[in-house]
């Protein structure tokens, strides 16, 4: 193996997972709340985004996303949480499940972190046991 291959697999760990397999995992989709049938099957979580994913997720307006951070809380389902740490590059962190679903301007201003653009609610999490084998 050249010295430039152990580089670059050095800088980006086995357990990280390509786009494509995230979409294999959770069901395909592109929306960070990945559904199937009505039914959450993952987080993709980017940082840039979300600062203080996966606890704390900024919800973007938008009928289907606003709609789907409800379903996630309504569900009470834990699911597989991905954060973005690269280009093409997805750590798993755990099971995490909706706790509330908050769109009060207060909580907006409190959690909105940087982000610029409308910001319809924010969704709070907490990580779950049992771990269901998505992960790496």
């Amino acid at each position: 193996m050249s010295s430039s291959s152990r580089a670059g697999r050095l800088s980006r760990p086995e357990s990280w997972i390509t786009t494509a397999q995230l979409a294999q995992r959770l069901a395909g989709g592109d929306s960070f709340i990945r559904t199937k049938d009505g039914v959450v099957k993952g987080l993709a979580l980017r940082l840039d985004m979300n600062e203080a994913a996966p606890e704390v997720i900024v919800v973007g307006k938008g009928r289907r996303i606003e709609a789907s951070a409800r379903l996630f809380v309504d569900s009470g389902v834990s699911v597989a949480t991905y954060l973005k740490r690269a280009v093409d590059a997805w750590e798993y962190v755990g099971l995490y499940r909706g706790t509330s679903y908050r769109t009060d301007a207060e909580t907006i201003r409190r959690h909105r972190g940087k982000r610029k653009d409308e910001v319809a609610g924010i969704l709070f999490t907490e990580k779950s046991g049992g771990e269901r084998g998505f992960g790496p």
